[in-house]
């Protein structure tokens, strides 16, 4: 795979940057928030993941464990260090790691080391990126296990290296084990792809392919044989799914199908505390502390993994099926308002980033950002620049890997292309149409990848115009 000669020093400096930066963020006053722990959705009861957590993991109907495993991990070391400092160390570290990564793939993909220092600095100093490490949410694991993941397979393919291919497998199928929005076809066709572009040792390589496929895959087969079925987030995909397709119809045709029987009226409380009548007809008890309580062991949080939960999900899956069989044009009706959150900065109005802790000059600089980088003329409104680029980003990769098969030119670099590609479209794919005002966070998982993207395209470019540029039969430098 043709790739450029990255210096150590280049290395040290990304390193640099990003202590000094997140050096600056403490002293602006960003601390490590420990507070979803406590209080999300997607964690399970914390009582129960500090005492019962081998159980609670298993019994998860509506979330992989990786999550909520980390969670537990950092409350049962609190007696040693506070949840925050260790959950805070994990965050950084990855931070960092990713940072280097992203330095050394570009370098892997014939970018020179200045540009690429420069893309992986403006990538490190990207507000939503800095606020995500210091947030106990999954978007920061993911976007540094989908780097890690790609600049493991990287070396892979330029060195040879099978330990690379292995741990970039693991790197991917920690994206799957996160949150069930990267499914295991995902995780195939990525991990496929980069087999592909490998010459030699496929046979080896697929060893560790199958190992990330079985993890993943043993997981819905638990939930099939545990709950009846094999999605590994009927929890919360199901409500969204019925907010977004039942959403756009007519009120007047929506009351129309609920009182002829056809739907429930679940839809109104998607994601509120079932009436007792609900609870009557749906729950049944388990013997499984994690399933049966309704609340979590502090008496007020709602328990979004008891069965009640699962089991009016489900119905909401049945009431938005429904509905989208005799109404399917409805479906298109929010799609436009779906595209404008896609394209608002991930920071950008999001109650799950609490942006009170920010000081002054945090605000102003993420406001900056928004305002002067990407383009945003004010808050809550699409990013002129995530419009254009995003689009950009994708038809550029898609001519570059295009032109590397055809020419069989680097067929590794088609492989890696290919990846980002598929990925960045994979999650517009299916989040932009079945999410509820949430699009740009599930965008950001992968804004690194277009960032690479667009960063192959303006090399190509320029090599293109030096090229056109010199006079005829000099020879290339």
């Amino acid at each position: 795979m043709g790739s450029v000669r990255l210096p150590a020093g280049w290395v040290a400096g990304v390193v640099a940057v990003f202590v000094a930066s997140r050096a600056l963020a403490c002293a602006w006053g960003l601390k490590f928030d420990v507070t979803p722990l406590y209080c999300y959705w997607q964690v399970a009861d914390p009582a129960l993941l500090k005492t019962r957590l081998l159980e609670t993991l298993f019994y998860l109907h509506s979330q992989p464990p990786f999550y909520n495993l980390l969670g537990g991990l950092a409350l049962k070391l609190a007696g040693v260090c506070g949840p925050a400092v260790t959950l805070g160390a994990v965050f950084h570290a990855l931070g960092l790691a990713a940072g280097v990564a992203l330095v050394r793939l570009l370098a892997n993909l014939g970018i020179r080391p200045l540009p690429a220092f420069a893309v992986t600095c403006a990538y490190m100093l990207t507000p939503w990126v800095v606020l995500h490490e210091h947030t106990f949410f999954y978007e920061h694991l993911l976007s540094s296990f989908l780097l890690l993941g790609l600049g493991s397979a990287s070396a892979y393919l330029r060195h040879r290296s099978l330990a690379s291919l292995w741990l970039s497998a693991a790197w991917f199928c920690l994206c799957c084990l996160t949150t069930a929005s990267f499914h295991l076809v995902w995780l195939a066709v990525v991990l496929g792809g980069i087999c592909w572009a490998a010459r030699e040792g496929r046979r080896a390589a697929w060893v560790g392919v199958g190992a990330a496929l079985l993890s993943v895959g043993s997981l819905h087969v638990k939930n099939h044989l545990v709950f009846g079925s094999s999605d590994l987030s009927p929890g919360f995909a199901y409500p969204n799914l019925a907010l977004s397709v039942i959403g756009g119809v007519p009120r007047p045709l929506v009351d129309e199908l609920e009182a002829a029987g056809v739907i429930s009226g679940l839809y109104r409380t998607a994601f509120m505390e079932p009436t007792p009548e609900v609870v009557r007809q749906l729950d049944r008890p388990w013997g499984i502390a994690v399933l049966d309580q309704h609340r979590w062991s502090d008496g007020t949080t709602i328990n979004r993994y008891c069965y009640l939960y699962l089991a009016v999900a489900r119905q909401l899956q049945r009431d938005a099926l429904a509905v989208l069989a005799r109404y399917p044009r409805y479906f298109l009706v929010p799609l436009r308002q779906h595209l404008a959150y896609y394209v608002r900065p991930a920071g950008d109005y999001l109650p799950y980033l609490d942006l009170t802790r920010l000081s002054v000059h945090a605000q102003a600089y993420r406001r900056w950002v928004d305002r002067y980088v990407l383009l945003q003329p004010r808050p809550g409104m699409p990013a002129w620049a995530l419009v254009v680029g995003l689009p950009a980003a994708l038809l550029g990769g898609c001519l570059i890997g295009y032109q590397d098969l055809r020419q069989r030119r680097d067929p590794g670099r088609a492989a890696l292309v290919f990846v980002m590609v598929f990925t960045v479209l994979y999650i517009a794919l299916t989040m932009v149409p079945l999410s509820v005002a949430e699009q740009n966070r599930y965008r950001s998982r992968a804004d690194s990848f277009s960032l690479v993207l667009l960063t192959l395209g303006a090399s190509e470019l320029w090599r293109r115009g030096r090229l056109h540029g010199r006079p005829t039969g000099q020879p290339a430098r």
